[in-house]
């Protein structure tokens, strides 16, 4: 039986991706997210020249996200997106993800909540847009988790906003 994994990551399909997430999860399949980027061919080449073709990563727009996600298959997935807003755009199709996994999340213009020091070197800046995406994907039933790498603690989404 296929699963869904979800992760935001403003690095995308990266090292730690490739060698730590999809073993231990069972990847079978990478979808990353992110509407610039999957115009751009010779990005998504350098993106994905490390990656093993066993994974099966795309690099596709939120609407082209939404149409694969749709479609049933027996591939264990991960999906990746650089901001926790992009959620927003496949709540439905993310509705009983494994988890929802918050990795690397840089400052963005407009961030208002800024986390430092969470592990080694971790720092977290969310924006009210993703704080809000987040809060509805948890209000969903989904099991919302900040874990840089498997081997690290697992924090919740509750614990984490307590530190704002």
């Amino acid at each position: 039986m296929s699963k869904t994994y979800v992760r935001i990551d403003d690095r995308l399909i990266h090292g730690q991706i490739v060698t730590a997430w999809c073993i231990t999860l069972g990847i079978q399949e990478i979808i990353a997210i992110d509407d610039a980027l999957a115009s751009n061919v010779v990005m998504q080449s350098i993106m994905t020249m490390g990656v093993p073709e066993q994974y099966h990563p795309k690099i596709v727009t939120a609407a082209k996200a939404k149409e694969l996600l749709s479609i049933q298959t027996d591939r264990t997935r991960l999906v990746i997106t650089r901001f926790c807003k992009n959620m927003a755009q496949i709540r439905e199709e993310i509705k009983g993800a494994e988890h929802i996994n918050i990795g690397n999340c840089s400052k963005q213009p407009d961030s208002k909540y800024n986390i430092r020091g969470i592990g080694i070197s971790h720092v977290f800046s969310f924006t009210q847009e993703d704080v809000d995406a987040l809060d509805a994907l948890e209000a969903d039933g989904g099991k919302v988790i900040c874990q840089a790498l498997p081997s690290d603690k697992l924090k919740t989404w509750s614990d984490l906003k307590k530190q704002f």
